[in-house]
């Protein structure tokens, strides 16, 4: 590769992989537990689904709040 691959900071382009990832798991699980209250019911399985949901939504947040804040100081 040329040199304009330095051009991003160290550790983005990891946070952007997460990013992908989570952004993948959170909406499947979320998807999965909602079929499965309508389908079965209320269960553990249900509740388990939401929660890694729940987890995955939030660590993206973080970790995209987190790569915008050191791109930004990277900017100025």
């Amino acid at each position: 590769m040329d040199g304009s691959r330095r051009d991003i900071p160290d550790g983005l382009e990891r946070r952007f992989w997460k990013l992908v990832l989570l952004l993948n798991v959170a909406p499947i699980a979320l998807a999965f537990g909602v079929l499965l209250a309508v389908f079965h019911g209320t269960s553990r399985f249900v509740w388990a689904s939401l929660a890694v949901s729940a987890v995955a939504f939030v660590s993206a947040t973080r970790t995209y709040l987190t790569a915008r804040r050191q791109l930004r100081e990277v900017a100025e």
